[in-house]
């Protein structure tokens, strides 16, 4: 089934779970969208509610999903990409305020996709990817931004990929807050 959303504004006054739970589709898309909520990254992870911007998830598959002219701010995970999703275009946007940007942790590998002209600011993983094939990452910032919560554990890293293969990576900018500090 095919489906296509266009021009929303959508402010959380409340924590919601899920801004967008899309399943099994076939070329579905979301542009020009603002999405807003609650999570605060000034704030330790621990103990917020574990908002999803936008969850791709299906029982039976998922193809050519594209998310294109957004913003989303303030969700715990921005985009989820889950189980049978292949082929998914994610361009010309922000994911801001997060804990992890892009998440994408498929038991199989699963192939396809293509992230490009993004800017994603994440306290933990902007990019997190396990078990993908045959996609693209291109012309992205991702960073940590300054004035967050240090409460994680372990490394922050700009782009995780874990069993990834033919993956094709351009002009990637990253910063880490400690690129901002100035020795004195």
């Amino acid at each position: 089934h095919s489906f296509y959303v266009n021009d929303l504004y959508a402010l959380g006054t409340t924590k919601w779970l899920i801004a967008f739970d899309i399943g099994d589709h076939v070329n579905g898309g979301l542009s020009n969208v603002d999405l807003r909520s609650q999570y605060l990254p000034s704030q330790p992870d621990a103990g917020q509610d574990q908002t999803i911007g936008l969850s791709l998830d299906c029982a039976q598959g998922a193809f050519g999903f594209q998310l294109f002219n957004f913003k989303m701010s303030g969700f715990r995970t921005s985009v989820f990409i889950g189980v049978g999703v292949e082929s998914f275009y994610i361009r010309d946007g922000e994911l801001t305020s997060s804990w992890y940007g892009i998440l994408s942790q498929q038991a199989s590998s699963k192939p396809g996709g293509n992230i490009q002209n993004v800017h994603v600011s994440a306290n933990k993983y902007p990019i997190y990817m396990i078990n993908r094939r045959n996609f693209q990452i291109d012309n992205v910032q991702l960073y940590r931004s300054t004035g967050v919560a240090d409460d994680h554990t372990g490394e922050w890293a700009a782009l995780h990929l874990n069993n990834c293969s033919r993956v094709n990576l351009s002009a990637i900018q990253v910063r880490h807050p400690d690129d901002y500090k100035l020795s004195s």
